[in-house]
């Protein structure tokens, strides 16, 4: 399990400060690749599909330079390689299938690689300024990709409250929650991190 250091930042009038901060500040530099745990290849089938994922966020990775700007941005805040964070994200939330609607039974279902809902979306638009429609977050495409990865960022940068930017669960439980996010341990942030603990970090 991976131990995530939670550092209080300087209290701020708005904490989105930290979130554009951190990311503006990102650089462009191509990191090695993220590896999975040999011991993680031979004890858990879901792991090919993992590994999957890893390579189609990697191979964004080094072709887009916003893409990789902001998964840089997710090393420099968390100290997590983007493209790990990504990935075990997809994984938990639509098992790889960038064409999956979720939660049908619901009025608003989630749509793409990380399952984004209309609700959020609304948020998004009205104070993110987030100019999308639920089927650009659906595929196996670069832009559907990227925009779902944008997504993650830009609701978790409306919710996330003084001093949690360096806070791995506080993220989790945001893009899960929204406003109800916490920094405690939840169902979803132990089904993430089981994920992250398939990486070398």
């Amino acid at each position: 399990m991976l131990g995530i250091c939670v550092v209080v930042l300087n209290q701020r009038e708005n904490p989105q400060d930290d979130i554009d901060r951190i990311f503006n500040t990102g650089n462009y530099k191509r990191f090695p690749k993220p590896v999975l745990k040999p011991a993680s290849l031979k004890r858990d089938a879901g792991i090919k599909v993992l590994q999957k994922i890893l390579d189609r966020y990697d191979k964004i990775y080094q072709e887009n330079d916003d893409f990789c700007r902001r998964a840089n941005s997710m090393r420099d805040s968390l100290n997590i390689d983007g493209r790990v964070v990504y990935s075990c994200l997809m994984f938990c939330e639509s098992a790889g299938d960038p064409y999956k609607v979720g939660d049908t039974n619901l009025r608003h279902h989630a749509y793409g690689s990380l399952q984004i809902r209309q609700p959020a979306l609304t948020d998004l638009i009205r104070r993110r300024g987030f100019n999308k429609n639920l089927s650009d977050f659906v595929g196996d495409s670069e832009d559907a990709l990227m925009n779902s990865v944008e997504a993650f960022h830009e609701y978790t940068a409306i919710y996330l409250k003084n001093g949690e930017t360096r806070n791995l669960n506080a993220w989790l439980n945001t893009w899960n929650g929204g406003p109800k996010g916490t920094t405690k341990k939840s169902k979803y942030t132990e089904k993430v991190r089981e994920r992250l603990s398939n990486f070398h970090h």
